[in-house]
């Protein structure tokens, strides 16, 4: 078990055994100061996804190595459609669409009072045949990549002996990916 450092913080732990490292990363955070206001909101946002990039680079990960995130906005609803640009435009070309991570986008200010902080886990195998890792499905909502959205509505990573099933969090979102609630 090893940590992880970035900026001259300790953000998670790498455990690395029988060949698979997991890597679990908390209270990673964007620029040190911000608005809920759009302009700056997607600084903010830019730059969460700066820190993760650097964090997992750091660690020895990739994005493609993600498998589930939960991201803390300040005020989630007026930046939603800024925060699901960002995502994908940071995801794109670094990390497959067919497998990406489960993740919830939840209202509410970090420990450290940012606008914006976040939460992930990454897997890599670094040598055998386990975990297997796929996305789930549902067939009550569409692919959230179908309304704008990258991420899967959950991951399944499956040992011999038991699996882990990582739900993202999007019951208030309709057919059509409209926040409801």
């Amino acid at each position: 078990i090893t940590d992880i450092i970035s900026r001259g913080r300790c953000h998670g732990k790498v455990i690395d055994s029988d060949g698979v490292k997991q890597a679990f990363f908390m209270g990673l955070i964007g620029q040190e100061k911000g608005t809920t206001d759009t302009v700056d909101a997607k600084t903010d946002i830019q730059s969460i996804f700066a820190d993760l990039a650097l964090s997992l680079h750091n660690a020895g990960f990739e994005l493609t190595d993600l498998v589930r995130t939960w991201f803390y906005l300040k005020e989630i609803l007026p930046v939603y459609e800024i925060f699901n640009t960002v995502r994908s435009d940071s995801y794109a070309g670094k990390i497959n669409d067919w497998r990406v991570p489960a993740s919830t986008g939840i209202q509410g200010e970090s420990a450290t009072g940012r606008e914006i902080s976040l939460d992930a886990i990454a897997i890599r195998r670094t040598y055998g045949n386990w975990p297997k890792i796929q996305v789930m499905t549902s067939p009550k909502q569409p692919e959230a990549k179908t309304y704008g959205a990258l991420f899967s509505r959950g991951i399944e990573i499956a040992w011999p002996q038991y699996k882990i099933l990582h739900i993202s969090g999007t019951a208030s979102i309709d057919e059509a990916g409209r926040s409801v609630y």
